[in-house]
């Protein structure tokens, strides 16, 4: 090895001493090819109690300082405040709040692994008191995984080279086998299966410092509940107290035991949401698309972008498993409601002559800021025959111009030619009507506009689910076509967004004038009430010469003396 390649060996390992994300760059390139994610960076921060490597990362702070937050106990409610795990010092330094253990929901496909299995090689070389345990859901499975951390102990010449070889012989006491290794350094490495045996783990009088479970649980692990139970109580009395418990830390004790889990949701009773109930763990959730306030970002773009993610969305949406794509990619519980909106919707083409009325509804939505609502234009129509209702068009998004706005209300008037038109007038949308009231006087051509009032009282989600969802259950509304946004929000339903549903239900609520027309065809012209008797009732009866109004005494009132 020449002068140049130790220089620079010896560089790469004063430098992997405190920064991890080098190492697997430059030991493990085969395994982490690319520049981590900035979501890899902060886990691997975490499982390192490490953060004064992130000064060499500043592309990645921003991310950590917002998207990195600890999750409130969901039995609290999803509007409740949440945490920042990380957060800049006096100094401008990045430091974070740690909790005894961490829980982290991550979407499906998001290399974990891959990351622990470098986690766990860099503990392994760099650290001779690490004790660690890897988890998985069955015992091959871990047990193949630290198989790939023994091959790369084993083989790889870099590593090696750097530090030295750590491969026991069959001489040495240090155990080398499928579910255990034992380095020369000191070092060891755990593998078990769900369930498996780690409490009483004790080697030379040091027992486990360092836990991961990663995707402890499978599909058939969560379908039961007392399966779900079985799992909870292994998690809680064996691999709690695997390791060293100790209130105070005494010099040169051996470090008391971090436990953390990664895993993809699987049902709201799965291990990682009840963690989250858990005041010992603080609970990280990632979605594949992270929102908040001030907008949206892909958590790793590089993975899944926001094309490729809608794309996938809509597939999930088509083949009715949007609730499996809210887990499993979202990260997040779809609530189930399968009452209120039916999952397959009645497709049937009508002329635009049997709609009696068309009806035409837009929601404004007046900000053009990152994640603010749509604007939601629906055209709803209603069949003279027998009053069945149609949803006909949409339009809209985020980030639409008034300009734009005010051409589709015109464009999508004379394409259905509507015969009611309305705007919702809340607050500053109120100008639209304005501006579109004067984009009439300009072409010369006028129509009704009707300033929708959405009264304080009665909320979105009650005024859609009061207008559409019996509609829709008794087959009374049909789609003229596919409309992706309006029955993305029905199907998503309440969990998405609702922007193109309410526009719809506006659109109802100014069809209303024709609802007399679900009455049949061939009994509109009975009359409306049964036949008056040939023989009428007396209005008054007279009882001892007074006049009394039925049920009532109205003697003074016609100046009857008493």
């Amino acid at each position: 090895m020449s002068r140049k390649t130790d220089s620079i060996l010896q560089s790469a390992i004063e430098r992997s001493v405190y920064d991890p994300v080098f190492f697997m760059r430059f030991f493990l390139k085969h395994w982490f090819p690319s520049p981590l994610p900035p979501v890899h960076i902060g886990l691997l921060a975490i499982l390192q109690k490490k953060v004064e490597f992130l000064v060499e990362y500043p592309e990645a702070h921003d991310f950590l300082l917002r998207w990195f937050r600890y999750m409130p106990d969901p039995r609290l409610g999803e509007k409740t405040a949440t945490e920042p795990v990380f957060v800049k010092n006096s100094a401008g330094e990045i430091v974070f709040h740690a909790t005894p253990h961490h829980n982290f929901i991550m979407p499906r496909g998001f290399s974990k692994t891959t990351l622990l299995n470098g986690d766990n090689t860099y503990s392994s070389v760099t650290d001779p008191t690490f004790f660690g345990v890897y988890l998985s859901a069955s015992a091959d499975h871990a047990e193949s995984q630290l198989g790939n951390v023994k091959f790369e102990l084993e083989s790889n010449e870099l590593l090696r080279a750097a530090y030295g070889n750590q491969v026991p012989n069959r001489a040495d006491p240090e155990r080398w086998g499928a579910d255990q290794i034992q380095l020369l350094n000191g070092a060891i490495l755990v593998a078990r299966g769900r369930g498996g045996q780690i409490r009483g783990l004790n080697f030379r009088g040091r027992r486990p410092n360092k836990i991961t479970l990663d995707d402890v649980e499978d599909e058939d692990s969560v379908a039961t509940a007392t399966l779900r139970k079985k799992t909870s109580s292994w998690l809680h009395s064996s691999v709690k107290f695997s390791g060293v418990q100790m209130d105070v830390q005494l010099e040169n004790a051996q470090a008391p035991l971090r436990i953390t889990n990664l895993g993809t949701l699987l049902g709201p009773d799965a291990l990682c949401m009840s963690l989250a109930q858990d005041p010992e763990f603080g609970t990280i959730r990632f979605g594949a698309k992270l929102e908040d306030e001030n907008g949206s970002e892909m958590l790793w773009p590089f993975k899944m972008s926001e094309v490729t993610y809608e794309k996938k969305r809509a597939n999930a949406q088509i083949n009715g498993r949007l609730a499996e794509f809210s887990r499993e990619i979202d990260s997040k519980i779809r609530i189930s409601d399968d009452t209120i909106f039916p999952s397959v919707f009645i497709y049937e083409p009508t002329p635009l002559s049997d709609l009696v009325h068309r009806s035409m509804a837009l929601d404004p939505a007046i900000s053009d800021q990152p994640g603010a609502d749509s604007a939601a234009l629906i055209v709803a129509g209603r069949r003279a025959t027998d009053g069945a209702l149609w949803m006909l068009d949409e339009w809209g998004g985020t980030g639409k111009t008034p300009r734009e706005k005010i051409d589709m209300f015109f464009e999508k008037h004379l394409q259905w030619q509507t015969t009611h038109n309305g705007i919702e007038a809340q607050q500053y949308q109120k100008s639209l009507i304005f501006l579109m009231k004067e984009e009439m006087a300009r072409r010369g051509y006028f129509f009704v506009i009707t300033p929708i009032v959405q009264g304080s009282h009665i909320t979105k989600d009650n005024r859609i689910v009061g207008i559409l969802s019996p509609r829709y259950m008794n087959g009374y509304i049909r789609h003229l076509r596919p409309l992706p946004q309006l029955e993305g929000n029905l199907l998503d339903w309440p969990n998405g967004k609702k922007d193109f549903a309410d526009a719809a239900a506006m659109a109802m609520t100014l069809l209303g004038q024709s609802a007399g027309l679900v009455v049949p065809e061939e009994k509109r012209a009975l009359p409306e009430y049964e036949p008056l008797p040939e023989q009428l009732p007396p209005i008054y009866t007279t009882t001892k010469n007074y006049i009394l109004h039925p049920g009532v005494n109205r003697r003074a009132r016609y100046g009857v003396k008493r």
